[in-house]
């Protein structure tokens, strides 16, 4: 019996390094699973090497319904929703740091140790 045994766990990005891996690791449990990625082709591959039950739902994480959908897919499939992984990234854009400016850099490094340094 694993710790996961009837639990749903939604999964976002569920090909990545960090998807498939947490989702492996959330079958081995026995959770059940609802997946979600961008590539759905990839989606299907990798939920077919899954030991565990299964949905899959392909789309962009970055349109609200499909947010709507993986929970109403994972309580029509198994009843209820548990956990939900959100690890889809949404980038907007992607910069280089040497093509970051000196003035962002030090707005950056002001935000991020005010940051840290909080209680």
């Amino acid at each position: 019996m694993g710790r996961f045994n009837g639990a749903t766990v939604l999964i976002t990005g569920a090909t990545g390094g960090l998807g498939s891996a947490a989702a492996k690791a959330f079958a081995a449990e026995g959770a059940q699973l609802v997946l979600s990625d961008l590539n759905e082709a990839a989606l299907a591959d990798f939920a077919a090497t899954l030991d565990a039950e299964r949905a899959i739902l392909g789309g962009n994480i970055a349109d609200e319904k499909l947010s709507e959908d993986l929970v109403k897919l994972a309580v029509e499939e198994f009843g209820r929703l548990d956990i939900a992984v959100n690890n889809a990234g949404i980038v907007h854009s992607f910069v280089r740091l040497p093509q970051v400016t000196p003035r962002r850099r030090t707005a950056w490094s002001k935000s991020t140790c005010s940051a840290s340094s909080m209680p």
